[in-house]
């Protein structure tokens, strides 16, 4: 907990601190033709000089000498009316006051009134016929065709800002729109209205094709080229939705910027499309914080509504954050180029928004970099501290880049969601309290931990999950994630089994061996997390499970068959496990499922490998009964507390065991959670299934989650 709020936190301060008497600048419409009409007037008048003043030219004098405020209003009127905007003619005077309060020291103050008599005046007294390097005492007019084409330039300039806040908006609308369908589905699945869309012919083939199968059969496994070139591939939804994404970035980036040429503001050309390139990338890389953001952090609204994985979501977040990382790359290039044009680059690179500018860029590719799969799974606290480091580091830098310039409100809404989600999580964890909990050690590689709940309110739907911190002197700041279930031996008991690895989790096994199997510590839970499987609206429930998977399928079989279990619900646990070990760490559950009469069918991994992906003819009768009496060999006794099963030697044949349940079933629930290997066999499987029998109501479920 500790290491979730002490650096962001310090951020908060920091820019509290820099919003301080400057307050920061806000994001507005930049392209208005009255604004662009005072400019491109002022810029055609600024080169005249006028009687008041023999040495005053530019806009001193135009907010200053009466007959230069007339030729003002005169151009900008004519401008106008060009334009066929007449009816705002009288929008120029917040422009051109502000304006005037740059370049005077006792600004005038114009009103309505004084514009019209202006314009009266001028049109009056407007002499067209004029020496330049004369002094003027009379209203003259600029230059129609210079005006018209610095207007024209400028306009172009602010309108690709403001298409670029525009487009910064579609992505976030994007996202937006896939919640918004995803909530939908959702809602149609937690309340089994979406069955009978599950026998249609069409809806199965999108499905078996799009939304269940992995991309090229992979998915929690993770790929690997030379051990270094590490990762996890999206499913094939994901990868639409991502693909979806980067395509939509990608024309917005590249699309609709307006050049023209010659153009009197960027000169050459290339200066031009270099400013707009920085521009539009600058402006749309800002547009990221907020969805970076929100699809890391755990008490996300959108998870609740959508039931999507958190993995999904830190799928969403990586590749957002690449995105934004391009941006800011191609952004710092064409600005860098846009200096060279104009050989302003040595005295621009010491300026405050390019030092810090430079900084963001250089953080963000640290985080990149130490984001890659090698690290976060080699050396996951190293990445965990640094991506924390550089995130802080990378908002401030972000922060000091923009704070006078703008879109400042992107980091607002950012620091918004990051401090809502803390709030939200040091409130769970002072909800659930600080209970002592005792660890017991089963047959010298899982720990079972049984905490007693100070809330009785506090509750875990099957499959969800909490994050776990110990009180203790050397890892109190650290929170892992593990499965969690309500004890049905004590209602007011959480259950978490875990098998230790390395770091906290071997300790903390090392500790209970020394206390002698068993040990009591101060914990707190955060949480829980996941939105859980509605799993009740279906004739079958096959739960595949292997190895330390087993807390969540479980809790769905006891649940499940306590409440179904006289209509008729058929329950089919199948167990992939190495060792009696998981048995007797789960057996009053088991116990329970065997007082339900829950079919549990298990299997010992000793032996074999698990089956192919899919096998359209598998379901063939006389090889599912060569596969059936394969499996009934080499049995072996599995004895879990009062009672004893009998376990399979080998791998579960999990085409044979699908096809069993689909024809033994108006309609079929998979539900997977174990090893990478078995998850997306199964996913890869029952997607084979859905083309199979595309009238029969099949879904995927899946309690697997690596990020």
């Amino acid at each position: 907990m500790i290491k979730a709020l002490v650096l962001p936190l310090s951020l908060l301060i920091c820019v509290a601190a820099e919003s301080g008497p400057n307050h920061p600048a806000k994001t507005v419409k930049e392209a208005s033709w009255p604004d662009v009409a005072v400019t491109a007037c002022g810029r055609g008048l600024s080169s005249f000089s006028w009687g008041f003043n023999t040495s005053s030219k530019g806009y001193p004098a135009l907010c200053s000498y009466e007959p230069a405020f007339e030729s003002m209003a005169y151009c900008a009127n004519n401008f106008l009316a060009n334009k066929g905007l007449s009816k705002d003619f009288l929008l120029i005077i917040e422009s051109f006051n502000t304006l005037c309060s740059y370049y005077v020291d006792v600004p005038p103050s114009f009103t309505d009134e004084t514009l019209w008599s202006a314009l009266e005046n001028g049109t009056s007294h407007i002499q067209t016929s004029f020496n330049v390097s004369a002094i003027n005492y009379a209203p003259v007019a600029a230059n129609a065709t210079y005006v018209n084409n610095y207007a024209t330039a400028y306009y172009a300039f602010l309108n690709n800002i403001d298409k670029s806040n525009m487009y910064g908006a579609a992505i976030c609308l994007y996202f937006l729109g896939i919640f918004v369908l995803a909530a939908a589905i959702n809602f149609l699945r937690i309340n089994g209205f979406h069955k009978p869309l599950l026998k249609k012919g069409f809806v199965n083939y999108f499905r078996s094709h799009i939304t269940i199968p992995a991309v090229y059969h992979r998915h929690a496994q993770e790929f690997s080229y030379f051990k270094v070139i590490t990762g996890l591939i999206p499913t094939r939804l994901e990868a639409i939705l991502v693909v979806g994404y980067v395509i939509l970035h990608t024309v917005l980036i590249a699309v609709d910027y307006g050049f023209d040429s010659p153009n009197l503001l960027f000169s050459p050309k290339k200066a031009q499309i270099a400013r707009f390139v920085a521009d539009r990338t600058g402006i749309m890389a800002f547009a990221h914080f907020p969805l970076i953001v929100l699809f890391a952090t755990r008490n996300n609204f959108f998870q609740w509504i959508t039931g999507l994985h958190y993995t999904t979501f830190i799928v969403f977040h990586k590749w957002v954050s690449r995105m934004m990382f391009l941006d800011a790359v191609i952004h710092g290039a064409a600005y860098t180029h846009y200096t060279i044009i104009y050989k302003t680059w040595k005295e621009s690179r010491e300026e405050i928004y390019w030092e810090f500018g430079v900084a963001a860029i250089i953080f963000a590719g640290l985080m990149i970099l130490y984001a890659f799969y090698f690290f976060r799974k080699n050396y996951y606290e190293a990445f965990l501290y640094t991506h924390i480091l550089f995130g802080a580091l990378f908002f401030y830098s972000c922060w000091e880049h923009v704070c006078q310039l703008g879109w400042t409100e992107w980091l607002y809404a950012a620091i918004a969601l990051w401090t809502v989600d803390r709030i939200v999580r040091v409130l769970r964890i002072v909800a659930f309290g600080f209970p002592e909990a005792t660890f017991r050690l089963l047959e010298d590689d899982l720990v079972r931990l049984s905490i007693p709940k100070v809330s009785k309110i506090w509750r875990a739907k099957p499959g969800q999950y909490a994050f776990i911190y110990f009180w203790h002197p050397r890892y109190f700041w650290q929170s892992h994630p593990f499965t969690v279930m309500d004890s049905i031996l004590n209602e007011n008991e959480v259950i978490i089994v875990f098998k230790p690895k390395e770091g906290l989790t071997r300790y903390l096994k090392n500790q209970v061996k020394k206390s002698g199997g068993t040990m009591k510590m101060r914990v707190s839970l955060e949480g829980p997390y996941g939105c859980g499987s509605s799993l009740q609206h279906y004739d079958n429930v096959l739960l595949l499970v292997g190895g330390a998977g087993l807390p969540g399928p479980l809790c769905h079989a006891v649940k499940l068959a306590g409440k179904y279990s006289e209509q008729g619900k058929k329950i089919n646990l199948v167990l992939s496990m190495r060792g009696p070990s998981v048995l007797n760490a789960f057996s009053p559950e088991f116990e329970k499922l065997a007082e339900f009469g829950v079919n549990v069918e298990l299997y010992d991994t000793s032996l074999s490998s698990l089956d192919a992906p899919c096998r359209d003819q598998a379901s063939d009768a006389v090889e599912s009964d060569k596969e059936e009496e394969k499996v009934q060999t080499n049995q072996v006794s599995s004895p879990c507390g009062n009672i004893e099963f009998t376990a399979v030697a080998g791998r579960p044949p999990l085409d044979v065991i699908l096809e069993r349940a689909v024809n033994g079933s108006s309609s079929l629930a998979v539900f997977c959670c174990g090893p990478s290997s078995l998850v997306d066999t199964a996913r890869n499987l029952t997607a084979c299934y859905v083309r199979k029998y595309p009238t029969k109501p099949i879904e995927y479920f899946e309690d697997y989650q690596s990020w």
